[in-house]
C-alpha cells in the first residue's frame, strides 16, 4: 500500500489528545460547528513559535486579536508560556487612528495582526515601530503592498506569514517574508510534525500542479463537537494507510501548489466561502438559513467587492411579509456580524442569465443602487452619525434604520467611530452602546441622551471583547 509523499509522521490512534479548548467556526445550514481543540495541539504550536521566534522574558506582545477568534490562543498562551509581558490597549486604544501610536508607546515587540486591519491602521497613522520585531500576519492572503508599508514603520522587524485553518489547530504552514513576491505572498513551509498536498481526484498533485490543500498532522483538533461528542466530519482517512483509524487529513477547501522554490501558495477557496475581517464566511451556509425562515420561498446570498473591502448582498423571495429587517435579526442569532448580508432585498424574482443561473452581478449591482430611507429629514445627531458611517464605511445612502456591523462595521471601527462621535458631539457614549444600539436612528438615541447613567451591557461572545487596561 502506498504512503503519503515525504517523511512519515508518526500519528497516534485513535483520539489525537486531550480536550483543551472550545472554538466555533462556519458551519453547514447556517449552524455553526464547535471545534474541539486539544493540549498537545496548542503546546506543540506554542513551543514551535517560542523556539524558532525567540520569544522570550524581554517581549512584549500587543494583545490585539477578538476572544471570539481562535488566533486569541497564541496571542496570549506563546507570550505567557514564555516569560514575555502580555499588554492590553484600553477600548480607547482600539479605534485604528490611535492603535499604531500604542504599539510605540506600549514598547510592543510582537504581535498578531489579520492583513486588513494592519491596511487599515497604516492609512490613518505612519508611527514608526522601533521596538517591532516580530509580526504575524494571518487569516488572509497576505499582499506585497502591505509588507512594504508595514516595513515603512516597523523598519527592523520580521514579518510572518502563518496559514492553517482552526480544525488543524492554530498554524500549520509559515514563510518568513524577506523579498516579497508580487501579488498575494506564499505561505511557505509546513511546521516540524505536519504535511501538506495539494489533492486532485483523491491523490497528491506533483508540484506545480493546483490541487486542494490538505494538512496532515498528529497536532489536529478532535473534529467537530456534536451532541457531546467529537465528529471528524471534514477529516479523511488516509487512503494509502487505511488501517490506521488515527491518521487523517484535513480537507481545507483552499486551493493551492507547490512552488518551485519549494513554498507553497494558496490559489483561492473551491467553493463559495471568502473571508471577511478574517472570519470564514459560506455563502450557502446563510442562503440555506434564511431559507429556514417561514417567510423566504428563495434565497441568494453573493459577496461584492469594493477594493479590498467584502460584504454580502442578498436577494429573498418571500412567501409572508417578513422585512428585511427581521429577516436580519434572524440571521443574527445565529451568525458573526461578518456573516450578516448588509444588503436584503425582498422581490418577486431574482434575475437570472439566459442559461437558468443567477445573476450574482445583477444582485451586486442592485445592492449597490441601495436605498433604505435618508436621514435628511432626521434630527442633527442622526445626520452626523450617518455621515461618520458614509466616511467609515465608504458607503452612501445610509439611513437611519441601517445597521453598523451589517455594513462591513466591526469593533475596530467601532471604536474610530466613538472617537470621532466624541470629538464632533461633545457625547461619550461606550462600546457596549455601538453593540447594543447598531443602528442610527437607535445610535443617535444614545447620543442624545447621555447624560443618562452609563450601564453595563453584555457583549455577545461573538464580538470582539472590549479590553481596558495594561499588564506589566
Amino acid at each position: 500500500m502506498r504512503r503519503l509523499p515525504g517523511p512519515r509522521t508518526s500519528l497516534p490512534t485513535g483520539p489525537a489528545g486531550t480536550p483543551a479548548y472550545l472554538f466555533t467556526t462556519s458551519g453547514s445550514t447556517g449552524e455553526p460547528k464547535i471545534v474541539l481543540g486539544t493540549q498537545e495541539g496548542l503546546s506543540h504550536f506554542v513551543a514551535w513559535q517560542r523556539d524558532t521566534f525567540g520569544i522570550g522574558v524581554g517581549d512584549r506582545s500587543g494583545h490585539l486579536t477578538g476572544a471570539g477568534f481562535d488566533v486569541v490562543l497564541r496571542d496570549l498562551l506563546t507570550p505567557l508560556a514564555s516569560g514575555a509581558t502580555v499588554c492590553v490597549p484600553p477600548e480607547e486604544v482600539m479605534a485604528p487612528s490611535r492603535v499604531i501610536a500604542w504599539l510605540q508607546t506600549a514598547r510592543v515587540t510582537m504581535t498578531h495582526v489579520v492583513p486588513s486591519l494592519a491596511d487599515l491602521w497604516l492609512t490613518v497613522s505612519r508611527t514608526p515601530l522601533p521596538h517591532l520585531r516580530l509580526t504575524f500576519f494571518a487569516g488572509e492572503p497576505l499582499k506585497e503592498q502591505l509588507v512594504t508599508r508595514w516595513r515603512e514603520v516597523a523598519v527592523a522587524g520580521r514579518v510572518v506569514n502563518l496559514y492553517g485553518p482552526t480544525e488543524t489547530t492554530l498554524a500549520k504552514v509559515w514563510d518568513e517574508v524577506t523579498d516579497p513576491v508580487a501579488g498575494v505572498q506564499p505561505v511557505g513551509l509546513p511546521l516540524p510534525g505536519a504535511q501538506i498536498y495539494a489533492f486532485r481526484n483523491d491523490a497528491p498533485c506533483p508540484p506545480g500542479e493546483t490541487g486542494e490543500m490538505v494538512i496532515r498532522t498528529p497536532y489536529r483538533t478532535l473534529g467537530y463537537l456534536r451532541d457531546g461528542a467529537p465528529r471528524t466530519t471534514g477529516f479523511t482517512r488516509n487512503p494509502y494507510r487505511p488501517d490506521d483509524p488515527g491518521d487523517l487529513l484535513y480537507h481545507t477547501g483552499d486551493r493551492g501548489r507547490l512552488r518551485p522554490d519549494g513554498r507553497w501558495e494558496l490559489l483561492g477557496r473551491i467553493d463559495d466561502q471568502i473571508k471577511i475581517n478574517g472570519v470564514r464566511v459560506s455563502c450557502a451556509d446563510i442562503e440555506a438559513l434564511l431559507g429556514l425562515h417561514p417567510s423566504v420561498r428563495r434565497a441568494v446570498v453573493v459577496p461584492s467587492r469594493d477594493g479590498d473591502t467584502v460584504r454580502l448582498a442578498a436577494m429573498v423571495t418571500p412567501s409572508a411579509g417578513a422585512t428585511s429587517w427581521q429577516l436580519r435579526d434572524h440571521l443574527r442569532d445565529h451568525l458573526p456580524d461578518a456573516a450578516l448580508p448588509a444588503f436584503i432585498e425582498r422581490t418577486d424574482t431574482i434575475p437570472l442569465l439566459p442559461n437558468g443561473k443567477v445573476d450574482r452581478t445583477e444582485v451586486v449591482a442592485r445592492s449597490r443602487r441601495r436605498t433604505t430611507g435618508s436621514t435628511e429629514s432626521g434630527t442633527t445627531v442622526e445626520r452626523t452619525v450617518a455621515q461618520l458611517w458614509q466616511e467609515l464605511l465608504n458607503l452612501s445612502g445610509i439611513g437611519p434604520h441601517d445597521d453598523f456591523f451589517a455594513l462591513g462595521g466591526h469593533s475596530l471601527l467601532a471604536a474610530e467611530m466613538l472617537l470621532r462621535l466624541r470629538e464632533r458631539t461633545g457625547a461619550a457614549p461606550s462600546l457596549a452602546d455601538v453593540y447594543e444600539a447598531r443602528t442610527v436612528q437607535r445610535l443617535a438615541h444614545v447620543l442624545e441622551t447621555a447624560a443618562a447613567p452609563s450601564r453595563i451591557v453584555p457583549v455577545p461572545r461573538r464580538f470582539v471583547a472590549a479590553r481596558t487596561g495594561e499588564c506589566r
